[in-house]
């Protein structure tokens, strides 16, 4: 190796030693903004409602989503409808029923989940 070529060796391996934990003692920002939005109530209600969304499974009873969900103001029938989180109704999920066979009443609290949505954040039409 050349004379001229091991000085550019060492500078670039003291470059590469010392970037690591330069990078180590710089704070991230991402993870600052990260730490701060967490602790926004919004994102309290947002963690709940995905707690909340995890008690949702096929063959529970109507009245088992209502206790988390309750019905969206929009256009709604026995067999599908609409349902807003509780705590902020911008959160929804659309949820299919298959109707209870011991019950002819609309909305039966013993229909059970077919199938349900994935959450989504909606603002509903004003009227």
């Amino acid at each position: 190796m050349r004379k001229g070529h091991r000085g550019c060796l060492r500078i670039a391996t003291l470059i590469i030693l010392t970037c690591p934990l330069i990078a180590a003692a710089l704070p991230l920002p991402q993870a600052a903004a990260q730490s701060s939005h967490s602790t926004s109530p919004c994102c309290s209600i947002v963690a709940q409602a995905l707690r909340d969304y995890g008690h949702l499974k096929g063959g529970i009873k109507r009245s088992e989503v209502e206790k988390y969900f309750q019905l969206s103001g929009g256009l709604s029938g026995r067999t599908e409808a609409y349902y807003v989180y509780r705590e902020c109704h911008l959160i929804q999920v659309y949820i299919k029923f298959s109707p209870s066979p011991t019950s002819d009443r609309d909305f039966s609290p013993d229909d059970v989940v077919s199938s349900f949505s994935q959450l989504v954040v909606k603002v509903e039409p004003m009227d």
